[in-house]
């Protein structure tokens, strides 16, 4: 096949050649991660006053104990056999939600699999969804129709289809926690040297 000039060649084929150009370097494996397998119960944060609680899950033990009944979790259709128990299933939720971290995080809090953690999760907000769909309010710039006209902007400018947003990764900087070291070094930035989230 006789190479065609790069101007006479199609968006399609220019994209295609430039992507089997980049060649990526294989990456070193890294071993599973190691946690202490053990059932999660909120006793582990001792007494109701502890900080503890309100760090990992926004909500003290008494919230959480008051929030399953209402919010209906204990009919929540579990896949894959797991079955938490609806208070699990909140503190999961709340945990992932509190804070932006990896499942490895939680894995060491709630002493269950990076897998488990993410069934959970997903199973637990789908069913919150669906359950209370008329009470929950979406941000009226990410409805269908206008994530539609994000997308063929980007795509009537860079020939992409289906992009509608990007990670910018811009820093917003902030004060300092007062809440304890762990709180600090959790949103402290060592290339700008400052406390916030990207």
């Amino acid at each position: 096949m006789a190479l065609e000039e790069p101007s006479t060649q199609s968006p399609d084929r220019r994209r295609r050649a430039a992507s089997d150009s980049l060649v990526l370097p294989k990456r070193a494996f890294r071993g599973r991660y190691e946690y202490a397998r053990f059932d999660f119960d909120l006793a582990i944060f001792g007494d109701g006053r502890h900080e503890a609680v309100r760090h990992h899950l926004r909500f003290t033990q008494e919230e959480i104990r008051r929030l399953p009944p209402l919010l209906r979790l204990h009919a929540v259709p579990w896949r894959y056999r797991n079955t938490p128990d609806a208070e699990t299933a909140l503190c999961v939720v709340t945990a992932r939600l509190a804070f932006p971290g990896r499942w490895e995080a939680c894995m060491a809090l709630f002493g269950k699999s990076a897998g488990w953690l993410s069934a959970v999760f997903n199973d637990a907000v789908t069913f919150l969804v669906e359950e209370f769909t008329p009470l929950l309010q979406w941000h009226p710039q990410l409805t269908y129709s206008r994530l539609q006209v994000y997308a063929d902007a980007v795509e009537e400018v860079g020939g992409y289809r289906g992009i509608w947003g990007f990670v910018d990764g811009t820093f917003r900087g902030f004060c300092k926690p007062s809440k304890g070291d762990e709180a600090q070094r959790a949103v402290y930035n060592g290339h700008k040297r400052q406390h916030g989230q990207v």
